[in-house]
């Protein structure tokens, strides 16, 4: 078994990370662990927030994530949607070592 990249624990500080750092308060925010630890999931929903006032903090989130989540070699560590009602609007991912993050 492959060690995991991904733990609760980590979970929870990429969390607080965010909720402290950005305007997202914990209600619009879900996480899942997937592919047997190696990523994360985050889900975002922006539907309080203009839209206009929200690309430096998606740009927050994704330096957070990349300084956070351990890279792996062959796909992403972590993918994160901004969603409003229900639709992405944006997204960013990271933590390939075989390609560059995009959008942070």
């Amino acid at each position: 078994m492959k060690k995991m990249l991904v733990t609760q624990a980590l979970v929870d500080r990429i969390l607080d990370l965010i909720i402290k750092n950005t305007p997202f308060p914990m209600d619009s925010i879900y996480a899942e662990i997937q592919d047997d630890f190696q990523s994360l999931f985050i889900s975002i929903s922006v539907d309080d927030f203009p839209q206009g006032e929200l690309e430096a903090s998606f740009k927050l989130v994704g330096q957070i994530l990349n300084q956070e989540v351990p890279v792996r070699n062959d796909s992403y560590s972590w993918v994160v949607a901004f969603k409003r009602a229900g639709e992405i609007v944006d997204s960013c991912f990271g933590g390939n070592l075989s390609a560059p993050s995009w959008g942070v």
